[in-house]
């Protein structure tokens, strides 16, 4: 994939050009946008509903393409990660310009680490080779999600196994369920696949 249309465009521009009018719908009806319309105003719709577009980026965009767009954008990607590349190349098509939901709410993952900390727990976040999210007293690894589409939760059952052959466990927090019948596909799969080494938690 050609990326040599980003530098100097914004986020919308960048997901216009990046991404097919296809692929542009998906986000939409995953999200539970409206799923018609020019690529503008798809990425339009995208950009002003304050979708988080992190997980857009996650997956939209493998690995190659992210090292590729970080060096159309003279970004230093050695020895980053996938998610590291995505800030960066957030930051650098000005993300931060973006709206933020009237419904925002303090980061989940620092709230939590927080309260366990104040509770005695030794905490390290973005933790051992398998970068989990939340590791507590050097053991217990947490994920947390925020409203998974379907291509989030076959990702997170290839997490869930690294980290369970990494800690012997995990517990996964999924927020903000907006299409129950997903969750209950998946929740399914975790009972059918595992036998209490994973907890799987709605909030």
């Amino acid at each position: 994939m050609p990326f040599s249309h980003l530098k100097n465009k914004s986020i919308k521009e960048f997901l216009k050009k990046s991404l097919s009018k296809w692929s542009l719908q998906e986000v939409a009806y995953d999200y539970g946008l409206k799923d018609s319309g020019t690529k503008e105003k798809l990425a339009e719709r995208i950009i002003k509903s304050g979708l988080p577009v992190e997980e857009i980026f996650e997956e939209y965009f493998d690995e190659d393409d992210l090292e590729d767009i970080c060096k159309e954008l003279n970004i230093p990607y050695r020895d980053l990660d996938t998610n590291g590349m995505i800030r960066l190349i957030l930051n650098k098509l000005n993300y931060k310009d973006a709206p933020i939901p009237k419904t925002e709410i303090p980061n989940k993952e620092i709230y939590l680490a927080g309260y366990l900390n104040s509770k005695g727990y030794k905490i390290k976040q973005e933790a051992g080779e398998t970068r989990v999210d939340i590791l507590v007293n050097f053991s217990i690894p947490i994920e947390l999600k925020k409203n998974l589409t379907q291509s989030g939760y076959d990702r997170l059952i290839g997490q869930g196994i690294r980290h369970i052959r990494s800690y012997g466990n995990l517990i996964v927090v999924i927020c903000d369920t907006t299409r129950r019948e997903l969750f209950e596909d998946f929740e399914h799969i975790i009972n059918s696949r595992f036998s209490g080494e994973f907890i799987l938690i709605r909030k």
